[in-house]
Order: C-alpha cells, then sequence, then structure tokens
C-alpha cells in the first residue's frame, strides 16, 4: 500500500481512538472546536496518521464536547450543595432573568447617581449566587470562556 510505503498507518479503530483521546485534552482546554479541527489535522500529520474526512473529524469533535460536558455535569451534581442549588434555581427561574443578564453584559458606564443605583441594584441581584457558587466554580475548575 502506498501510505505504508511512505511511513504513514492508515486510519483504523486505534487511530480514531488516538485521536480522540487528543481531542478529548484539547476539548478539555475549552478550545474553539475550529482550533481542535487543525490540531487534530496536524497531530495527523506529525504522527503520521491517514488523515480522516472532515465528517470523522466532525464525529470525534462533538463527541468529545458531548462526554467534557457529560463529566462536568457528574463533577457539578456530586459538588452542588443544596444552597447553591436554591440560589442558582431561583436566579433562573425568576422571570426577568434573560433581561438581568442582558443589563448585566451592557452594564451603564454613566456616573450619574440614578445609573450607579441601577447598577448597585443589577450587581446587587447577582451578589448572593456569585459568592454561593465561588466554591463549586473553583472545584469545577472552568476556563473563563
Amino acid at each position: 500500500m502506498i501510505i505504508k510505503s511512505y511511513g504513514w498507518r492508515s486510519y483504523d479503530a486505534s487511530a480514531r481512538e488516538e485521536i480522540t483521546l487528543f481531542a478529548a485534552l484539547l476539548v478539555d482546554k475549552q478550545m474553539h472546536g475550529e482550533d481542535i479541527l487543525f490540531s487534530l489535522l496536524a497531530y495527523c500529520w506529525k504522527h503520521r496518521i491517514e488523515i480522516p474526512d472532515y465528517e470523522e473529524f466532525l464525529d470525534i469533535i462533538s463527541q468529545g464536547y458531548r462526554d467534557y460536558e457529560s463529566k462536568v455535569e457528574l463533577k457539578m451534581a456530586s459538588l452542588l450543595t443544596s444552597v447553591q442549588s436554591e440560589s442558582l434555581h431561583e436566579l433562573l427561574s425568576s422571570p426577568p432573568c434573560g433581561i438581568k443578564f442582558g443589563n448585566l453584559k451592557r452594564i451603564n458606564q454613566e456616573i450619574t447617581q440614578s445609573a450607579l443605583k441601577t447598577n448597585a441594584i443589577l450587581l446587587g441581584s447577582f451578589k448572593d449566587v456569585y459568592f454561593n457558587s465561588k466554591p463549586l466554580l473553583e472545584e469545577l475548575n472552568l476556563t473563563d470562556e
């Protein structure tokens, strides 16, 4: 076979497993999907593995994200206290929750008293959730992204 004569390995189940493990490491670093795709391509070149088709790469990357999400959910479920759960549920179940998040994203930069008061009220509504959830977030060790 031409591939073997140039020192390349064919893409088989063991190569897929190797690439899948590498993809899991990249997903764990919370890289973007496109960056993972190019990193997997570079990995194949470096290790002289026959490059699979685009759909195969997408399947590997998608499975990596699903596995990572499941791992985080299990870890979160084991670490989540009742106080944290109640606090998060209260935040997400309040009707204007989406509006609050939108306002927080584009907070008013004015220095007028009414703007400062509005900002203080908005930040105050997230304060308890933040301080209750901070230990959980530190344990999960998630990146800022």
